[in-house]
C-alpha cells in the first residue's frame, strides 16, 4: 500500500529527475561552486549514496539495526569516474536507480524506516 509519505516521495524523484533532465552537458560539468563538483560528479554521488542507503535500510530492517562501513563520498565518486561520465549516462542510471527506491517507499516496513535511520 502506497502511504502519503511513499507518494509525496515519488513526486520528488519525479521533480528533481525533470530538473536534472532539463541540464544541459555543458551546465553538468560546471561545478556547483568553486573548487567543488560539478553536477555529474553531484549526480554520482546521489547515486553512490542511494546505493549504500538502500543497504543500510533494508538490512536495519531485516537485522533490526545496521553496522557497516561508512560511506567514503570522495573516494567513491573518483573510482566511478562520473565526471568524464555521459550526461545522458548519468541521468538513465539515476532513472534506474531512483526506480528502487519508488518501490521500497511502497514496500518497507514503518519500523524499518526509525532503524535504519537509528
Amino acid at each position: 500500500m502506497t502511504t502519503n509519505l511513499a507518494q509525496h516521495f515519488r513526486k520528488q524523484l519525479d521533480e528533481i529527475h525533470a530538473a536534472l533532465v532539463a541540464l544541459s552537458p555543458l551546465v553538468a560539468d560546471t561545478p556547483w561552486r568553486e573548487g567543488g563538483w560539478t553536477r555529474k560528479q553531484i549526480v554520482g554521488h546521489l547515486l553512490d549514496s542511494a546505493a549504500n542507503n538502500r543497504q543500510r535500510f533494508v538490512r536495519a530492517a531485516a537485522d533490526g539495526s545496521f553496522a557497516g562501513p561508512n560511506y567514503a563520498q570522495d573516494a567513491w565518486v573518483a573510482a566511478h569516474g562520473y565526471a568524464g561520465q555521459p550526461w545522458d549516462t548519468l541521468l538513465l542510471w539515476w532513472r534506474w536507480s531512483t526506480r528502487f527506491w519508488r518501490q521500497l517507499s511502497t514496500t518497507f516496513p514503518r519500523t524499518g524506516w526509525k532503524q535504519a535511520a537509528g
